[in-house]
């Protein structure tokens, strides 16, 4: 879709789905000039070309959100508005693949994850809207309101649900995916 904005809203989520919640003006300018012009150009000690130089080139998009100075800088990881929660559905994969989670017999088979949107906030497939769990502009009342920054994945996180999180992890390595002898009845 050619419009004014939709170069300006493709750059907005995707550096907030990818890199961080709050964002820089110059960033989303920067990301939204690739989108629009479909190339993106990488000076490190050579230069790399991203795209085809079509309008809406997602290749030179996610390349230019992904390799921007502002999502690669060191000096941002001590930045304490950097970065973004992880959703707690990805942290939960991110622990499996931790633990190397496998099968009793190492059979391949899917985890049945049902009911974890009472659990973890998020449930597989079931987000209310086409972009995601949460809205992108939702501010954390208290001191991240206070600031002007912007929380989006603390829109589904309360305190039920951090210690539903935590107790997971807990009980996960010893009780595995049951309902079983106080599993956490994840699968």
């Amino acid at each position: 879709v050619t419009h004014s904005n939709t170069a300006l809203f493709i750059a907005t989520r995707s550096i907030q789905l990818l890199v961080m919640s709050n964002l820089s003006p110059q960033y989303v300018n920067d990301v939204a000039n690739d989108f629009h012009t479909g190339t993106y150009l990488f000076h490190d000690n050579d230069i790399a070309s991203f795209g085809n130089g079509q309008y809406g080139n997602m290749d030179a998009t996610v390349t230019a959100v992904l390799l921007n100075q502002e999502a690669r800088s060191p000096t941002l990881d001590t930045d304490a508005t950097f970065g973004s929660a992880c959703e707690p559905l990805i942290k939960m994969m991110h622990f499996f693949r931790a633990m190397e989670l496998r099968t009793a017999n190492d059979s391949l088979r899917e985890l049945n994850l049902i009911h974890l949107d009472s659990k973890l906030g998020q449930e597989v497939y079931s987000a209310p809207s086409v972009f995601s769990s949460f809205l992108p502009e939702y501010r954390l009342v208290g001191p991240v309101m206070d600031k002007g920054l912007i929380s989006p994945e603390f829109m589904i996180l309360d305190a039920p649900i951090v210690i539903n999180y935590v107790n997971a992890l807990v009980s996960l390595p010893y009780y595995g995916l049951t309902y079983c002898a106080g599993g956490e009845g994840l699968g």
